[in-house]
């Protein structure tokens, strides 16, 4: 399935979200005295002869070094769901460059290695470095105009549920579920973002993450404990849909204790797969 991202206006989000009033204490300590404001950060003029959204950084263009480039598409998910497979048929298609590790893991990292968000993204288009190269060591010629016709992308596939950090986000202060998501992000960077999601049955899809997880985590795998887990989350969710919207309960953390997140049970819900969608 690919979706074309449309951001909706975050202020209807806040409206809808956010109208209540929260102690924002834990929030602001948290966040460790730093706010990585993500729309203060205004992507450059895309260059009108490359397909894929890459800028000019500096004045000058002296070398393929000075030629920056964000990701034309996303693969955020699901684990378990085939994403390496899918990554490397894409690797072998002659207009994809993908000379750089799958999962860069940017945008859900708070800290994004201790920068605000317009430095981070500078580390950010560093990873697709030796893809832009790639990129520009194939042009084409368009009306006697130079024009390189291939994209790049990535698949960190923790994008689709690993939104622990959204209370800190700029725009969230007193919601009780986002207003801003890791879409917006991923819209800040490039509003034509393409989304690529590979499903899979998600009963299968968890109890492969289960076994998959525990390769990592060290805990015994049997059909008992898989079955406990799963009740304990299913029970965890009931609770919270008396109180809170499932988008809410989807995006609660609290919820996520280890006996009931070792396999990553948020991939398996709809209003997490929905932050992608147009709405």
């Amino acid at each position: 399935m690919t979706l074309k991202i449309e951001s909706k206006n975050v202020a209807d989000r806040r409206a809808k979200y956010c109208n209540f009033q929260a102690d924002t204490t834990k929030m602001a300590s948290a966040s460790h005295g730093r706010v990585y404001a993500y729309n203060a950060y205004n992507h450059p003029t895309f260059t009108l002869n490359f397909k894929n959204p890459c800028f000019l950084q500096g004045v000058n263009y002296k070398s393929s070094e000075d030629i920056r480039c964000v990701p034309y598409f996303l693969l955020p998910g699901f684990p378990k769901c085939a994403t390496t497979s899918v990554w490397e048929g894409l690797k072998v298609h002659p207009r994809i460059k993908l000379l750089h590790f799958k999962e860069p893991n940017f945008l859900h990292r708070l800290d994004r290695g201790g920068l605000p968000f317009t430095d981070a993204v500078k580390n950010y288009t560093d990873t697709f470095a030796e893809s832009t190269k790639a990129i520009m060591s194939s042009p084409h010629f368009v009306n006697r105009e130079t024009f390189y016709d291939q994209i790049t992308g990535e698949a960190s596939v923790d994008y689709s549920f690993d939104n622990r950090y959204w209370p800190l986000y700029p725009g969230n202060e007193n919601c009780r579920e986002p207003a801003v998501t890791l879409a917006d992000f991923a819209h800040r960077l490039n509003p034509n973002m393409k989304i690529i999601f590979v499903v899979r049955d998600p009963v299968e899809r968890l109890y492969s993450d289960y076994v998959f997880e525990s390769l990592f985590l060290g805990y015994p795998v049997s059909k008992q404990g898989f079955h406990q887990r799963v009740l304990s989350t299913i029970a965890a969710h009931k609770l919270c849909r008396k109180y809170q919207s499932a988008r809410a309960c989807a995006y609660n953390s609290s919820l996520e204790t280890w006996e009931v997140s070792v396999f990553r049970s948020k991939c398996s819900k709809k209003d997490i797969f929905c932050t992608f969608c147009k709405t």
